[in-house]
């Protein structure tokens, strides 16, 4: 999960600054001084970016798997409860 979300940062302030590729990272190195350490510590801290950028978390515990099959996961934030009694209450 480190590395995913230590992609995810280098992205947006690539986006941000302007810097064309997370290749090029000379422009962002500044922001990218200590990261591994904050993420490491599990604290929560906020970044600004110069240019805005919404961000959509998405929580899937149903998928199509690489092989065209139907892929289920756990799901631990119990969402899927609260989306089926909302449906049975609408008659679907």
């Amino acid at each position: 999960m480190h590395k995913l979300v230590a992609g995810l940062v280098l992205f947006l302030l690539c986006v941000s600054t302007g810097v064309a590729s997370p290749g090029v990272v000379t422009g962002v190195r500044p922001y990218l001084e200590g990261l591994d350490a904050l993420l490491a510590s599990g604290d929560t801290t906020t970044i600004y970016l110069k240019k805005p950028m919404p961000i959509y978390l998405v929580y899937f515990t149903a998928f199509v798997a690489d092989d065209g099959n139907v892929a289920y996961r756990r799901d631990i934030y119990d969402r899927d409860r609260i989306l089926v009694e909302a449906l049975r209450a609408q008659g679907s």
